[in-house]
């Protein structure tokens, strides 16, 4: 799509569309098919499509993701594709308080993000190869967030992203030891799931 002019973009997309589709037919089966660019996030969205197409039991991974989270009360988890580190499910928690009582709800981020992430992991994975170790645990701390990478199921890696400071005093709340034993907890739970 990068090689046609911008505004004839859509006008060859369906006309190439078009015949995949008819070849497609003559087979009995169906295609779907992507406009892709090398310069924006299409490729990306193309790519984890096609993947997430490819997993079983993908709805089964988003609701044990929401149960999870519960547990967890991060601010994000999402579960990367080990492979090509593409997101395959995510869940972002907003706590908000009432008057009397915490309430947890679904917030939308931009999911053209993701794309950031994988590249970062995908990047950090190639460094440690290049080291020759093997890319398992990682903690990350910041000053406001911490952020847990782990491997989840024989496929799936994990990243759990929560706040670490005290809603209240502002103090710095160190949760590695409990989010590790959830993360491993989480692991014997999704692997069922495969």
């Amino acid at each position: 799509m990068d090689l046609v002019q911008a505004p004839k973009r859509q006008d060859v997309f369906d006309v190439m569309r078009g015949r995949v589709d008819a070849a497609a037919s003559s087979f009995n089966m169906t295609a779907v098919s992507f406009p892709t660019s090398i310069w924006d996030e299409s490729l990306y969205k193309a790519w984890s499509k096609i993947v997430c197409s490819l997993i079983p039991n993908l709805q089964k991974y988003q609701e044990a993701l929401e149960k999870a989270n519960k547990v967890f009360e991060a601010k994000e988890i999402i579960l990367l594709e080990k492979t090509t580190a593409l997101v395959i499910a995510s869940t972002v928690m907003e706590k908000s308080y009432d008057g009397n009582e915490w309430k947890y709800g679904r917030k939308k981020l931009d999911k053209e993000r993701y794309g950031k992430v994988s590249t970062l992991i995908k990047t950090h994975k190639q460094s440690c190869n290049k080291l020759r170790t093997n890319f398992r645990t990682h903690v990350l701390q910041s000053p406001t967030t911490s952020t847990y990478i782990d491997v989840l199921t024989p496929t799936v890696y994990i990243v759990v992203v929560k706040c670490n400071r005290d809603e209240e005093t502002g103090a710095f709340i160190d949760e590695k030891d409990i989010i590790m034993k959830n993360i491993r907890f989480a692991k014997t739970v999704f692997e069922k799931i495969i």
